[in-house]
């Protein structure tokens, strides 16, 4: 060993040896060492007592016994760490056919670890085991190569060299039976690898047969690879969605050619499919990714055994549901230096529509297009490649309820080209209605290089335009609509791995627009400088409702990506909804990297209104939830899934964002529905404090009304205080009733997810006073039958809930504010019926009958005062009352 390695003790080595022996000639690279051995003649002993090894305790004996004219005789015996081998050899006189016995019990091959610093390093990282068991035996019988070897080996728990490259063998079990003497003779081979894994690359199972002899066996090989796979892809192509893994098949015929040292067979079944990751690997997959028949194969070796060549005859494959490969020529060479091979290859032309419809089954694609692709490779002692994917005939067209929209393409293609040491990317699209783009880039490096290196000069440019946006309205989220024209160039220089670029993007009447949401964006203009890595947004401006929105700033697109945004906006109508409107202006400032985001800012609402008691478009309710077939969720990740305070817990990014921006309510922010009718004004504060949005600040409700127990009433006091969570503000809210002699009305306190309803009254009184004054607009004292009024108007609040009830949109839409029944008191009872309209704050009119009376009366009632009161009747009886009320609060 070199020295460098013996240092890596301690050691200690204690025994003894004698030899008188004549080594015979080399006659073959393989089994060469133990050949030599039983082909000399002579006598040798190597005898190791109590010794140490890199600090491993071993013991050891091996002994040659040749006698010149005899049977050599070879015995080697050895245990390590509690891990044991023994070998036995003969060999005939003369140095004729013989026989190699060998039998390993390893069960603590983690002990022989230390031994890794003896060996050369890429063996021991790749190959020396490091824990786990071995056990198995090998007998063989005559000379290389005409060899018979049986045996079998076991092992559980093996892990072969260090991480990160460390294989990971659970069980693994071979058996074999190989007799090479005769071409007819038996050859069994049987090999059973359990769940496996080298870095992130795992395998749950592989189970490969060979049965016959060498001048003709069948083989099967079958595989189980685990592993989550993007759904999304898996429709595109046709296959089923739903896959934790894949598995491969094979199967087919061979022949050995011993002379020639080829193996030459055909697969007469080659496939691949998804799993489920069942216990039962052995299902079949319910329809193949890949699927190929009589697929000629031959494999070339050298005379000492070492894999020379793979080569594939002329074949057809399926892949996934709509493709066709053919190829005419492959082979592989992996060769001393580079590996060499060829492919020529075509994917015969297919229907894309499938495939469209698939990926966007919302969308109505029609058409006939039909596209395809060459592929040329050769890897020899130049790189030469040309691999071409382009539209061979048709077109698509999108529909739009009995409508086809065209798209008229005319060109797509995407091309590959490598010759003598140059390469070329080439693009090219055109469609009547979607616009044109073309591209031509070149990698210049050496010609053997079979990927230009990251230091490579390039070159190129690029060009597009787009004449209307609309007509890629299929790619953007549904319900949204594009509009403009936008125009782009750039050229390429630098570095394959650091290009340059520079160029320019323009962008003129663009729009973008969602009525369900009150989304109207129109009037758009965009120039973008780019210069190498930095991007300049030297102009940028949207027009929506009376304003407009600006955006400048520049980013930096290399390794680092960074941008700064300066947003500006003007009376800027982000949302136009006839329920909802809000204008905005001022500014904020948005720093982006690919670690965080930081947002500053102070924005005003110019003029807004929310009413909630509109009703959104259908929905699902709040309890059904839906599982998106490209995104299957189990319940056991949804059971796992991190939350904060019961909900899901903010993403990465949102932890990594810092958000603090300023928003005024203005004098103009109108918030109606579920019984309010209210003017806003504050300031609120964004944040994010741990990646959670948080709200603070004060809202007050200005010139505001409230409908509750069917009663209109005048917010004397409302104010929301935002602390921190954004859906559970704190309420401090007091509805008072007009035109009342005491100061009567609801109070609600608590938080928005639990708030408290009173009623309230000043001076106090008892609660049916409160709901008597609310509901009657009298004391209670004397109510006899007008309990049934009471009843009725609390009656109709509860059934009303927190929005309006029924009566209240009845009387809303004939446009007046009261309507009560009542009885008379006395010995004959008459039902009154009331109707009335608060003209102004101080003018209300009246007219009431009762149901048996001929007439009825008008009246017109004018508040003076809190106290004084004016009164006006006319009809039945006429009259004119001025009223002044005085109450003791004893």
């Amino acid at each position: 060993w070199p020295a460098s390695d013996l240092r890596r003790g301690p050691h200690q080595l204690s025994g003894q040896w004698q030899a008188q022996l004549t080594l015979a000639a080399p006659r073959g690279a393989r089994l060469q060492p133990l050949q030599r051995l039983l082909d000399s003649h002579g006598q040798a002993s190597l005898d190791f007592t109590e010794s140490i090894l890199a600090g491993v305790p071993f013991r050891g004996l091996a002994k040659l016994e040749a006698p010149a004219g005899q049977a050599a005789q070879l015995v080697i015996n050895a245990t390590a760490a509690g891990n044991r081998l023994a070998l036995q050899g003969q060999a005939q006189a003369g140095g004729g056919p013989g026989v190699i016995q060998t039998q390993i019990d390893a069960p603590q091959l983690q002990a022989l670890a230390p031994w890794a610093t003896l060996v050369p390093e890429a063996m021991a990282q790749a190959y020396w085991p490091r824990q786990g068991q071995l056990k198995g035996g090998l007998k063989l019988q005559g000379q290389w190569p005409a060899l018979h070897t049986e045996g079998q080996l076991q092992t559980s728990g093996l892990t072969l060299g260090s991480a990160p490259s460390a294989l990971r063998i659970q069980t693994a079990e071979l058996r074999w039976d190989v007799d090479a003497r005769e071409p007819n003779a038996r050859l069994n081979v049987q090999l059973g690898l359990g769940p496996s894994q080298r870095g992130s690359q795992r395998l749950e199972r592989l189970d490969a047969t060979v049965q016959g002899s060498l001048q003709q066996h069948r083989w099967s090989a079958r595989a189980w690879v685990p592993g989550s796979l993007r759904a999304d892809a898996l429709a595109w192509l046709g296959l089923p969605q739903r896959s934790d893994g894949a598995q491969f098949g094979a199967e087919g015929a061979g022949a050995w050619q011993g002379a020639a040292h080829r193996w030459q067979g055909t697969a007469s079944a080659v496939t691949a499919g998804p799993w489920d990751g069942s216990a039962n690997p052995a299902a079949p997959a319910t329809q193949d990714w890949l699927s190929a028949t009589a697929l000629p194969l031959q494999l070339q070796f050298s005379p000492e055994g070492q894999f020379q060549r793979l080569q594939a005859g002329t074949a057809r494959a399926r892949l996934a549901r709509d493709l066709q490969l053919v190829w005419d020529d492959a082979w592989f060479e992996p060769g001393t230096g580079q590996p060499r091979g060829v492919l020529k290859a075509r994917i015969e032309p297919f229907d894309a529509l499938p495939m469209l419809q698939r990926a966007q089954p919302q969308v109505g694609w029609v058409g006939d297009l039909k596209v395809g692709a060459l592929i040329d490779v050769q890897a020899l002692e130049r790189f030469d490649a040309d691999i071409t994917l382009q539209r061979m005939s048709g077109d698509l067209r999108l529909r739009e309820g009995n409508t086809d929209q065209p798209l008229g393409l005319s060109e797509l293609r995407v091309s590959l080209a490598a010759h003598d040491g140059t390469w070329y990317f080439t693009q090219a699209f055109a469609g009547q209605h979607l616009g044109e783009a073309a591209g031509a880039l070149t990698v210049t490096t050496r010609p053997e290089q079979r990927w230009p290196e990251p230091s490579a000069p390039l070159s190129g440019v690029i060009q597009a335009r787009v004449a209307n946006l609309a007509a890629w309205g299929a790619w953007v989220p549904p319900g949204w609509r594009l509009g403009g024209a936008v125009t782009t160039s750039a050229s390429f220089a630098g570095k394959f791995g650091d290009p340059e670029i520079r160029g320019e993007l323009r962008g003129s009447q663009l729009a973008a627009r969602n009525l369900l949401q009150g989304v109207d964006m129109r009037d758009g203009e965009l120039s973008l400088a780019l210069v190498g890595a930095k991007a300049q947004i030297e102009t940028f401006r949207m027009r929506a409702g009376d304003g407009t929105l600006t955006i400048t700033g520049q980013g930096d697109l290399g390794a680092k990506p960074t941008a700064q945004l300066v947003l500006k906006a003007q009376n800027f109508q982000a949302l136009g909804r006839i329920d909802r409107r809000l204008a905005l202006s001022g500014d904020a400032q948005v720093q982006l990297s690919r670690e965080s985001m930081v947002v500053r800012g102070k924005l005003k609402v110019d003029e807004g209104l929310f009413d909630v008691s509109q009703s959104n478009a259908p929905s699902l309710d709040e309890d059904v939830r839906v599982l998106a077939p490209a995104a299957p969720k189990t319940a056991a990740a949804a059971a796992s899934a991190p939350t904060t305070n019961g909900a899901p817990a903010p993403s990465a990014w949102a932890r990594r964002a810092d958000l603090a921006v300023t928003l005024g309510l203005g004098e103009k922010l109108r918030l109606r529905g579920r019984g309010l009718d209210t003017l806003l004004r504050g300031d609120l504060q964004f944040s994010n404090p741990a990646g959670l949005l948080a709200l603070r600040g004060t809202v007050q409700a200005v010139s505001g009304t409230y409908v509750a127990y069917g009663q209109r009433m005048d917010i004397a006091r409302g104010q929301v205080y935002f602390e921190g969570d954004v859906a559970n503000p704190r309420l401090d809210v007091l509805a008072l009733r007009k035109n009342s002699d005491i100061s009567v009305g609801v109070n609600i306190t608590g938080y928005a997810q639990r708030p408290v309803v009173r009623l309230y009254s000043d001076p106090e009184t008892s609660e049916a006073a409160k709901l008597s004054w609310l509901v009657l607009g009298r004391a209670p004292d004397g109510l006899g039958n007008g309990d049934l009024a009471l009843l009725q108007g609390a009656a109709l609040a509860l059934l009303a809930g927190e929005g309006e009830g029924v009566t209240d949109r009845f009387l809303r839409q004939i446009g007046l504010d009261t309507l009560s029944v009542r009885q008379t008191d006395g010995d004959t009872r008459d039902t009154v019926i009331s109707l009335g309209k608060q003209l102004s704050d101080r003018w209300y009119v009246g007219y009431e009958r009762g149901v048996n009376a001929t007439t009825g009366t008008w009246q017109l009632i004018y508040r003076i005062a809190q106290r004084f009161t004016l009164r006006l009747q006319s009809g039945q009886d006429n009259a004119a009352d001025l009223i002044w009320t005085w109450r003791s609060k004893h």
